[in-house]
């Protein structure tokens, strides 16, 4: 569509221009409300930076460069990752390593060589680049990873084509993603995600609030005594200087949540 094109590729457009375009064309019935509230996200998520999303270093699974095969593969069955960025030994990224590239080790006697002879090059991006530049360049690279550096060209993180559609579609989950009952998932700005069985506690200190835990742990179980009921999937409540949006609930418990920060912390 025009309108994803002109957003990908004329940045300086004005992001009000770029609505008004999405909500005449749904007013002429040319787009559904579905593809129009996606067209909305994609907007709003052009005004974040990589900064805002990326997976932060120190929660980066890494390997080096003089590691054998063998030890990529122990790794592999702790982590169940489908690429790693390769570290050398100044500490820098020097390229990525992906496990399909190494299939065929297994059924070979050669598990001694080492990571560095399957090395592919990566993409390096700045922290300050916005969301819908580097997805179009991943796409058309046929990359997935990026690597993150700071203004001193220093790598601080990765980010991933998941995290980049994540900013505005919602949560993919991978085949082997595990339920995270910790996580608070930025998406775009001021919004955030995360599950019913988190805890209030962390909600607390993520938002720097003071929600009430004396009588409920859970974020699902404060919500639902807020709502009266158990909400369903576009219900809305507001606790303290937290919007919370029901995304996904069945008859007995809260599933998922979208967090909305209505006032800077």
């Amino acid at each position: 569509m025009k309108i994803f094109k002109q957003l990908f590729t004329n940045p300086s457009k004005s992001i009000e221009s770029f609505k008004q375009t999405a909500h005449d064309l749904t007013q002429k019935n040319q787009l559904d409300s579905l593809t129009h509230q996606l067209i909305i996200n994609l907007i709003d998520s052009s005004q974040i930076t990589i900064k805002d999303i990326m997976m932060d270093k120190s929660n980066v699974v890494t390997i080096n460069d003089h590691a054998s095969i063998k030890d990529l593969l122990d790794l592999f069955e702790i982590h169940k990752h489908s690429r790693y960025p390769v570290m050398n030994s100044s500490g820098s990224v020097c390229g990525i390593i992906l496990m399909k590239d190494v299939h065929n080790i297994l059924l070979q006697e050669s598990q001694k060589h080492k990571v560095k002879d399957y090395l592919r090059p990566t993409i390096f991006t700045p922290a300050t680049q916005r969301i819908p530049s580097l997805l179009l360049q991943l796409q058309q690279s046929r990359k997935h990873m990026a690597i993150v550096l700071d203004e001193y060209n220093q790598y601080i993180g990765v980010i991933t084509i998941e995290n980049l559609i994540e900013s505005f579609v919602g949560a993919i989950e991978d085949e082997h993603d595990q339920p995270d009952e910790t996580h608070i998932r930025p998406l775009r700005g001021g919004v955030y995600q995360t599950q019913g069985s988190i805890t209030i506690e962390t909600i607390n200190q993520y938002f720097n609030c003071e929600i009430d835990t004396t009588m409920f742990d859970t974020l699902s179980g404060i919500l639902t005594h807020q709502f009266g009921h158990i909400p369903k999937a576009g219900e809305k409540i507001q606790i303290q200087d937290l919007q919370f949006t029901i995304k996904q609930s069945d008859s007995k418990v809260i599933q998922l949540i979208e967090i909305k920060l209505l006032k800077n912390q």
